[in-house]
């Protein structure tokens, strides 16, 4: 009898220690099901603003290509290009009114700001299709000074609309994160509250499922935090890209005709100090914009996992270049202290990108450090330390930093700025990144006098640290005429002219070009060529597909194949060496020089 009752004593038992754990799981499992939508449906919520402040930048830039192209179409002499030029607004006004639909369901403020933003688009869209089609009727004698700015006052308009707009939605966007993240919190001690009852039964179910849940949270919140910072990188990345590429091209043009005047005036026998001067300013000009071209590039860079090396000083002077004037502006002044004794050429291994943005979070949060400050200044330094170390080193003059605050600087989401003036973040990643790079990182401060921060770098030994450098100078007109034949492939009928000119300039007088691949090939066919010059980006068929097509070919003889780009996007690079890169004598990357041409046609 008592073995009986024992024995249903444990059958009891174990049936409510499984009746425990089932309903352990269904309460967990209703639980998290019910959170999930509730945290999906706030997440839904913050999204809104978020894709309209997406949708009102793009806004914003097809406006400014449009009236970037309205400036073209006044230079237009053919039917031709006014129509190429005509298709392409048609095609950015479309994507415009497709994101005004977008913002007019989504957006949470007052609809009559978006209202008034799409009716004065409409009326400059109205003026615009005018001047069209009087240009179409040969009846436009040329914009007036008081239509260009009756123009630009209506693109400012416009821009300010937009501005507006974007700023209430990252506001927007801002406070329903909060409140996700205050949801999420509630959830999550509702679901741990729930399953601190069923842990009196089962303690060691709940305690596990709290701390998962609790890191868990945490974990979300770094996420979504980290992926919000990268949504915006990346779109600089784009941006960057997008720019370069439209840059390149016509300060391609810009740099050959300038190279042409010269060398046409060499051959004349000209000999003009001014006018050597004056085109000598033009260079160092095209230099300047290839330079900031070139910086925005290697930072939309930041999301590659390439390794290479980096020369500290070079990346942290064209940071400077890149945003000295931006922060002049607002009263603040880098300086490079440099002395005699400073190490020359020291460079480390690691992501180009990932370092400038380092060192522009560095600079940033300087330039915030010393706000009230009226000499406001950024001081950056490079020493090396024994054989092994680099130290790089960033102080500023701001208010400095609490001993009981310095621990914590580096700790993500910490900030002691104010609500909505930054993210917490900014440090954080230049840890994460000075770890990366095999290095690490200390801070000292003094309230009143400023702070500094030191990161320590294993140095490295670059094998290829001497690269060839062209002179800058022109080259020599040499009497011979060259007998090599050439063919150039771009679609830019202007940069097709000019390097024809210069060609013929250096002696060359067997010079063909085409617009596109397919005619290209057709004269690679037909014809002998000793040089082919390619643009990447041409129409009908790509410049590595032609290469493909050019190398499958039996020729009497293989010509020499340079690529020319304008902006190679982001990963290309790497594509261009695995998949073409030994079919190619050389590359030019645009805006180059003709003294580079030069070299290629003579080795």
């Amino acid at each position: 009898m008592a073995r009986k009752k024992r024995r249903n004593t444990k059958e009891l038992l174990r049936l409510g220690l499984g009746v425990n754990l089932l309903l352990l799981l269904i309460v967990g499992v209703i639980a998290l099901v019910s959170t999930n939508v509730m945290v999906n449906n706030v997440e839904k919520l913050h999204h809104y603003p978020f894709t309209v402040s997406n949708s009102v930048r793009e806004i914003s830039y097809q406006i400014i290509s449009i009236h970037r192209d309205m400036k073209e179409l006044v230079l237009t002499r053919t039917e031709a290009e006014l129509d190429k030029i005509v298709k392409g607004i048609s095609k950015r006004e479309e994507q415009v009114f497709l994101n005004f639909e977008l913002v007019l369901n989504r957006y949470l403020g007052n609809m009559s700001d978006v209202e008034i933003f799409k009716r004065d688009f409409l009326l400059c869209k109205t003026t615009r299709d005018s001047a069209i089609l009087k240009m179409r009727h040969k009846n436009y004698n040329g914009e007036t000074e008081k239509s260009k700015a009756k123009r630009n006052q209506h693109i400012d308009g416009l821009l300010k609309h937009s501005q507006r707009l974007i700023v209430f939605a990252d506001n927007k966007a801002a406070e329903f994160q909060e409140v996700a993240r205050q949801t999420q919190l509630k959830a999550y001690r509702a679901v741990a509250f729930t399953f601190l009852f069923s842990i009196i039964f089962s303690l060691f179910i709940g305690v596990g499922t709290i701390k998962k849940i609790l890191s868990e949270e945490r974990e979300s919140d770094e996420l979504k935090q980290q992926l919000f910072q990268s949504s915006k990188l990346a779109s600089i990345g784009e941006l960057a890209a997008g720019v370069g590429h439209e840059i390149n091209n016509p300060l391609q043009i810009a740099s050959l005709a300038s190279e042409k005047i010269l060398l046409d005036l060499k051959k004349r026998g000209a000999d003009s100090t001014s006018i050597d001067e004056t085109l000598e300013q033009q260079k160092k000009a095209h230099t300047r914009i290839t330079n900031i071209v070139n910086s925005l590039r290697n930072f939309s860079r930041i999301d590659q996992n390439n390794n290479q090396i980096i020369s500290i000083e070079e990346t942290a002077r064209e940071t400077e270049k890149l945003i000295g004037e931006i922060f002049a502006k607002e009263g603040v002044k880098i300086i490079y202290k440099k002395s005699s004794s400073s190490p020359q050429n020291i460079k480390i291994l690691g992501n180009l990108g990932k370092f400038h943005q380092l060192v522009i979070n560095l600079f940033n949060n300087a330039k915030d450090a010393s706000k009230g400050k009226e000499d406001r200044e950024i001081e950056y330094s490079i020493e090396l330390e024994g054989e092994t170390d680099i130290i790089f080193k960033v102080s500023d003059n701001g208010i400095g930093i609490a001993k009981d605050k310095l621990a914590k600087i580096f700790e993500p989401f910490y900030t002691t700025k104010a609500v909505g003036q930054g993210t917490g973040l900014g440090l954080g990643i230049v840890a994460r990144i000075t770890e990366e790079l095999n290095g690490e990182i200390s801070v000292s401060s003094e309230l009143g006098v400023g702070t500094t921060f030191s990161l320590r770098f294993p140095k490295v030994i670059d094998l290829w640290s001497e690269k060839i450098k062209f002179r800058d100078s022109t080259p020599e007109i040499e009497v011979l005429k060259k007998e090599q034949r050439v063919l150039i492939v771009d679609d830019e009928e202007k940069i097709r002219m000019i390097f024809v000119e210069l060609l013929e300039l250096l002696g060359y007088q067997n010079i063909s070009q085409a617009a596109d691949g397919v005619e290209a090939l057709e004269l690679i066919k037909t014809g002998k060529f000793d040089f082919v010059f390619t643009d990447l980006n041409i129409p009908k068929m790509s410049g590595q597909q032609l290469i493909r097509e050019i190398s499958s070919l039996t020729l009497p003889t293989d010509p020499k194949l340079i690529v020319i780009t304008g902006c190679l996007p982001q990963g290309a690079d790497s594509a261009l060496s695995q998949d073409i890169e030994a079919l190619v004598s050389d590359t030019l990357e645009k805006p180059f020089r003709i003294e580079q041409v030069k070299k290629i046609l003579e080795a």
